[in-house]
């Protein structure tokens, strides 16, 4: 892999489990073209779960259809509304990807400031879709 395929993924080792963390998004380039090259590659060398780092729910189905075995998507929320989450779901169940959901709202609100209610939220749209 060249340079900037190196600093598109970066190995997270947890509990002595690796899986790929992978970020083709850079304000230089367009993700969308740049992922089907790294992830030829990649697929082809990492026999690991990989980390899909994008908000965009196009690059994600795009990352996905590249992906053996699970994925997992590095994270969704609702800080850009439900609409963005709605899209999103529905492409991870397809897939069968597993979600990383961060607990942050339209408000940017997290953590232990985010009210009951939004983790509900969450939840029903998960479920739901």
């Amino acid at each position: 892999m060249g340079r900037g395929e190196r600093d598109c993924a970066t190995t997270k080792c947890v509990a002595g489990r690796i899986s790929w963390t992978c970020a083709c998004k850079s304000t230089e380039r367009d993700e969308k073209q740049d992922i089907p090259r790294f992830y030829e590659k990649l697929i082809r060398k990492v026999k690991a779960p990989v980390m899909i780092d994008t908000t965009d729910p196009t690059a994600i189905e795009l990352a996905l259809t590249y992906c053996q075995g699970k994925a997992i998507l590095n994270s969704i929320n609702l800080e850009d509304g439900e609409e963005k989450f709605e899209r999103v779901v529905p492409i991870a169940h397809e897939y069968g990807a597993a979600v990383v959901v961060g607990c942050i709202d339209e408000d940017k609100l997290q953590g232990r400031h985010l009210r009951a209610n939004e983790s509900w939220r969450l939840h029903s749209v998960l479920t739901n879709c």
